[in-house]
This record gives C-alpha cells, structure tokens and sequence, in this order.
C-alpha cells in the first residue's frame, strides 16, 4: 500500500456531505505523509460532477474514508472514478458486508479489475479501525487495467433493463466486422460462466449480444448514428463522439478514430495518440554533423511528419527549395518501411508573408481554385494532407477581414479533403491574445486537428531571461484552446520544442528565469547558427564544455548558464513531464519543432538516437521513457502544494496563513475556495459552492443573491482592478474575455471594453481572471 501512495502524483479524495470540513486538514496531513509527492484534490460528489475533469486525471481515488461510512454509489458515479482515473490507477473505499458482492459485480461492470479487500492489520492511512467499522466492512482496492478503451459489452433495450436479461439481437444491420486478431482479449475480468468463446469471424463490434466483453481495436466514432433508431434510442442520446474516448452509453468506448488522423490502436498500447514532427527542407543546408537529410529519420518515429515548407504562389501550391521534389520522393519512400506513417505539407512559416495568403483567400473563386489546385498538389506527390502555416490572419500585415476567410478557406479544404481520405490542420499561435485575433472560435470545426506551437514563449527580444517553453505557460495556452466550440481535446496537439532560446545575462551572478538581459548578444548554436537560438544537440554540446544547470520546480524545464550566456531548453525529463500533461488532458498528442534540432544521431547528448521525442513517445503511449534524465538540479526543490482542482487554483491560497476565501470568478462566482491551513502549516484550498440560485460576495464573505452584491465592477470581485484610461490596442474578439497587456499590469474587460490597472505588487492572471500577487504571476504574453 504504502508504495501505490509513494508513486502517486495526484489523488481525488471524495467526502460526503455531511462531513466537517474542518476534519479536512487532519485527513490531508495523514494522507500527505503517505503521498509527498502527490496532488491532493478534496471534493464531494456534486463538485465532483461539474468539475467536468479531463479523462485519466488521477492515480488514486479514495471513496468514503473520511466519514467513515459507506458513501452510495451507483454505476454512472464508477464510471466516472474510472474515466478519471489513469489507467493502472487505483480505486479504494470503504463497503459494507452486506453489499460486498453487489459493489464487486459494478465495480467489474465498470472495468475495474484486480477487486480485494485490504488486510485488517494493513498499515493504512485512516484512523477508521475501531469495532463498528470493522464489523460493518471492510477496505476494497480496485485497479483499472492498463489500457484505456473501455470493452464491448451487450446493450440492453427498455424491456429487458429491470431484470438485466439480455436479449437476441435482430442482426439487420452490421457497422463494422471484426476478425481473431482485431479483438484484446479481457476474459481476465469475467466471471467463469461468462467465458464462453462466441464465434468472432462476423462479430459486430459494439453491438452483439454476446456476454464475452472484448476491447475493440480500429473501431469507429459516430458508430450510434449508424445504428437502428428504435432499438438503440437511449444510447444515441448518450454517444460522445470526440476521438479517442468514443461512448455508446455505457457499452462501447474505443480509442483512435482514423477520420481525425489518430494512428491505429495495438494490442499492448495504451493510447493512440499522435507524434507530430515537423521536417525542415533547409536542415539539410546546415554544416558538417548539423546537416539534417531524410536519410536521417527513423520512419517508425512519428506517428505523421509535416515536410515544411511550401508556399503559396497564386491559387496554387508551389515548392521553396531546388531540390524538394526530389525530398517528396525519398520522404514517400519511409512509407514503404511504415505504412501507417502519414506525411503531411505545411504552407506558409513565420517567413512566408501575408500577402500570398491575403491574396488567395480573397474571394470565394480564389479559395475554390486553391482547394482544387492544392488538392491535385497533394495527390501528385503523395502527400497525406495539408498544414496550414499562415502566421497569422488578421496580423503581421494580413487585413482584419482574413479572420474570417481563414475559416471560410478551411470549411473548403475540409469539405474537399475529407471525400478524399485527405486532413488538413492548422498551426496555430500560444499567446492566447493572438489566437483570438487571428481565428474565429468555430475554426477547430473544420480542422482534423491543431498544431498547438507551445514554445517562444520568450527569447533575446525581452529583457529578461524568460524561458522558451514552460509548463506553466503551456498549461494556460491549453486551457485556453479547450474553451473554443469544437476544440475538443483529442483535436490538440501540444508543441514541443527540440531547442532552446539563448539570452546574454546583464549580472552573470543572477542567472534564474527571469533574471535581468541586455536584450541582445545572446550566443548562437554552431550549427544552427541564429543569434539567440540553439539546438538541443548544441546545448548538449555546452554540458559537455562545462556550463552549468539549473532547474525551475515552478516551470518544470532546465536551464543552463556560463558566465554571460543562457539558455533555456527542454531535456527529456521536462518533455516527459509535457508528456504526461498530454494524457492528463486526454489531448491528441504531441507536436515537434523540429526532427532535426533533437539530437538526431545520438552523439551528442548520451541519450540515444531522438531523445526528446522518443521520451514523448514514449510516455503519450504509456511506456517508461526509454532515455534517462540527465539534469543536475541546482536549484531548490518543494512539495507541490495540493490543491482542490487546478493549478491555478493554487494562486488563491499559496502563502496564506489565515484562513481566507476568495470568489471563483471563473465559474461566475456560483463556487468559492476556501484557504485552510492544516497543524503543520500545509495548506489546502477547499471548493465550496453556493445555493442556487446565490453567488459569493468577498466583501460580505458569504453566499448573497446578487442585487445585494456591491461588488460588481467586473464579474463579482473587488480584487480585480482599478480603472485606468482606455486602450485602442486590445483585441476584443470575445466579449467574455480578459486581454491583459505585455506586462500584465493593465487588462481590459471586453465585455465593457473597460481598461484597468492592478494595485502595486499585483498583476493580472488569465485564467482566474483578477489580479493576484506579482510573485504568482509569469507574464508571457
């Protein structure tokens, strides 16, 4: 028990509601000296349900410990537990004797498995020991399996539900049939009388009567809207058509969907979550052992690679280099070797320019040519589909009425590419402000899915050592892409940066992230040969010379120093810990700029061939990296502080010593956090919500109707601001949004269009909304 604790990054811990949640902070110091490593969420039943959490959140969850009674379950609450829990993550709670084998039955409807009870004289976390308890029941550990895709179990009409019989199905119509080989067998978790061997050779997946539950591989989302209207009404109602977390009711999930791009689902993989790496034509050009050919890429690499760059000439698509018609070639021929690779064309790069762009997406006529031109492009060379690298519409001298023709441009692509078996994405920006814009917030509608660039976050042009790609950062951009209509998770892929960007350090004695820059003069790689940027292969090279490391706990990234010179890049454990972020929100994968800036041949970094993507790689598939971390920590290291739901969260209650609440302004005040502050001095933030129909007032620190709210400047804080002068310079595309300004000292409210300025020593956080303290705060915008 102890080592499942030891191990777990983050545990869910569900109260009843007619627990003290002042008994709280006692039960998260016991459970902190068995997990002090781990984030510890504290929430009831109902808070759970509207967190609306992203699937395989949690390593442990605890049900009905600190009340130490059994808390009432039923099968839609475990099946939440499970859809939140990671896989091979473990479920605990307390059941009483007497419906012991009625929980066990629901807990293997579920999928769970591995069900037992826990010792009496176990070494437990919970002082729930004494007679009554024992007498009433015991402590059962569940596990959920390794993989994440659910099975295919019998669908029950109204008829047969009370009794749990299930009955013939009427074979009328087949929507997918399924040989030997395209089912996982799970017989592990049946019972005996269940094992019974259907004939599979015209299984149909997600539909049979059968009672033998498979795991289905390569099934198909939608599949309820291909399905009988009478029969199957209820579960139509219940299909959640995202890829990569398919439902049909309670019946059918399965993981990949080929329409959206996902690579196909082996037996022994956990997820099927894409690898994008993007190839550069000029690598090549590079000297000596920098120069990147395609004869250099392992084709079993990456899930899709993006040959970049063509560009736009006219309607049409046309190439960049002398030589790339020659490179689409060779590129197709690692087809050959990897048949389910994809190769992808990106358009455009930050170099390319508005105009061409500006000029082809002018007109409905001009849009259609280019579909078709571009269409016959890709279908001559071989191409998988195409990305879109317009930076950006309505930007760097693109007009303000491109936003919108740019979807206009990718409901066309789409409709063309999807008769065809073609995709088309996008790459879109990480500063939130850009985003909005340059895109309409339908646009995720049209693309199969989103290159996410997650990285030039900072670089030589500040005045201070910010970092290239840090976590906190990354984590705010998502957020922000997930709030879009249609950006569905399973359609984003976080960027990854194969680099880092370089400063010159005004006082080499001050060299953490945000230290003082002179602004320029930063070193350039050796190979790469750009002032202010460098490879990781090149950064490795300076390890290797003797610059020093350091780590940033806040950030999760390394950065290394040298007398004058800094950089901050990625090395395989921070991308590990970008890895896991991707399947904590259940996104489509992880994208790589660039193949050729990892440390492609292996020498330079004593890590293996491609060491930052084969350890995303690795870990978005649910297997260990295969390439060990090497980052000498210099800097201190702390106890993450646990937290009630997110990370940012944690800005409401970090340093407080007395018990305090805050509004949650992001839900509109209708919940409220509270700071409690455990024997120790830990501190736990709990989330509370009001009655309906009440929201929290600060100023009154109680739940209040809202014509008694006075604080009502903006949302239902006085926190937030104070007014300053108006600004032309914000883009207000979403009334509902914040748009703070480079500093983060002064935001405007684009549902007033009013600007304000935060109190000293504050600055403006984006996701919650309000100013915090300045030292919580990383500006990157």
């Amino acid at each position: 028990m102890d080592e499942i604790f030891a191990r777990a990054k983050s545990i869910l811990v569900i109260w009843a509601d007619d627990t003290d949640p002042e008994n709280l902070p006692a039960f998260q110091e016991i459970l902190q000296t068995k997990a002090k490593q781990a984030h510890i969420a504290f929430e009831n039943v109902q808070m759970l349900l509207d967190s609306r959490r992203a699937t395989s959140s949690f390593d442990v969850i605890l049900l009905g410990l600190v009340s130490k009674r059994d808390t009432p379950t039923n099968v839609d609450l475990l099946n939440e537990f499970f859809r939140l829990l990671r896989p091979n993550g473990y479920f605990i709670t307390h059941i009483e004797h007497a419906k012991q084998s009625q929980a066990i039955d629901h807990f293997k409807m579920c999928g769970f498995t591995s069900c037992n009870p826990l010792d009496s004289n176990s070494s437990f976390l919970i002082e729930n020991k004494d007679d009554d308890v024992k007498k009433l029941g015991s402590l059962w550990l569940c596990q959920k399996p390794s993989f994440d895709i659910g099975y295919s179990v019998p669908l029950r009409n109204r008829a047969d539900s009370k009794t749990g019989q299930v009955l013939p199905t009427v074979e009328t119509k087949k929507t997918w049939t399924m040989d030997d080989d395209d089912l996982i067998d799970t017989d592990g978790l049946l019972d005996e009388n269940d094992r019974k061997k259907p004939d599979v050779k015209n299984y149909d997946c997600g539909t049979s009567s059968t009672g033998v539950r498979k795991a289905c591989k390569n099934c198909t989302c939608g599949l309820a809207q291909e399905l009988e209207e009478e029969e199957h009404a209820a579960a139509k109602q219940s299909v959640k058509s995202s890829c990569g977390s398919c439902y049909l009711g309670d019946a059918f999930r399965c993981a990949g969907c080929p329409a959206r791009g996902l690579p196909p689902f082996k037996p022994g993989e956990r997820y099927g979550k894409r690898v994008m790496c993007y190839y550069t034509n000029w690598a090549g050009y590079r000297p000596a052992e920098g120069s990147f050919s395609v004869k250099d890429i392992d084709p079993n690499l990456c899930t899709h690679i993006i040959y970049s760059f063509a560009r736009v000439q006219g309607n049409d698509l046309a190439t960049t280099e002398g030589n790339d018609r020659e490179m689409y070639k060779q590129i197709m021929e690692l087809k050959k070797v990897n048949p389910d690779l994809k190769v992808m064309l990106a358009v455009g790069g930050w170099n390319h320019g508005a105009a061409p762009f500006t000029q082809m997406v002018s007109t409905e006529k001009s849009r259609a040519e280019f579909v078709e031109n571009s269409f016959n492009f890709l279908k001559k060379y071989g191409f998988d589909g195409l990305d879109l690298d317009w930076e950006y519409p309505a930007d760097r001298g693109s007009p303000p009425e491109d936003r919108q023709r740019f979807t206009q441009l990718a409901k066309q692509l789409s409709a063309k590419y999807k008769q065809e078996g073609l995709l088309v994405s996008a790459a879109t920006p990480a500063s939130p402000s850009r985003y909005d814009s340059s895109y309409e917030p339908e646009v995720c509608e049209h693309l199969d899915f989103i290159n996410i660039m997650a990285y030039d976050y900072s670089g030589q042009w500040e005045r201070q050592a910010g970092h290239n790609s840090p976590l906190t950062a990354q984590k705010q951009t998502v957020q922000h892409m997930l709030q879009k209509p249609a950006c569905t998770p399973d359609k984003l892929n976080l960027g990854m940066g194969a680099y880092g960007r370089t400063h010159q350090l005004a006082n080499p004695s001050s060299h953490e992230i945000g230290s003082p820059t002179v602004g320029s003069g930063a070193v350039a790689g050796p190979y790469t040969r750009e002032s202010g940027f460098m490879s990781y292969y090149e950064v490795c090279d300076k390890l290797n010379q003797g610059w020093s490391q350091g780590w940033s706990d806040q950030h999760k990234v390394p950065y290394a120093y040298s007398g004058s010179q800094w950089v901050g890049y990625d090395n395989p454990e921070s991308i590990a810990i970008k890895a896991e972020y991707v399947n904590e929100m259940d996104l489509g994968g992880a994208m790589f700029w660039a193949m050729d800036l990892d440390d492609f041949r292996g020498d330079k970094c004593n890590q293996g061939k491609f060491p930052l993507i084969n350890t995303a790689k690795d870990v978005v598939n649910g297997k260990s990296p295969s390439t060990r971390p090497s980052t000498t920590r210099t800097t201190p290291t702390t106890t993450p502080i646990p937290t009630d739901r997110t990370d940012a969260a944690t800005l409401y209650c970090q340093n407080s010593l007395e018990k305090q609440t805050y509004a949650n302004v992001s839900a509109n005040c209708e919940s409220y956090y509270e700071c409690l502050t455990t024997p120790s001095g830990k501190q736990i933030t709990v989330s509370r919500t009001c009655p309906k129909p009440l929201i929290y007032s600060e100023d009154k620190k109680k739940c209040v109707k809202e014509k008694d709210l006075n604080d009502v400047s903006i949302k239902c804080s006085t926190k937030l601001g104070l007014s300053a002068p108006s600004s032309p310079a914000a883009n207000c595309w979403d009334p509902s949004s914040f748009i703070p300004d480079s500093q983060c000292r002064f935001f405007t409210d684009c549902s007033t269009k009013r600007r304000y300025e935060c109190p000293p020593d504050s600055s403006f956080e984006r996701n919650l909304k309000r100013c915090v303290p300045k030292k919580h705060v990383q500006c990157w915008w």
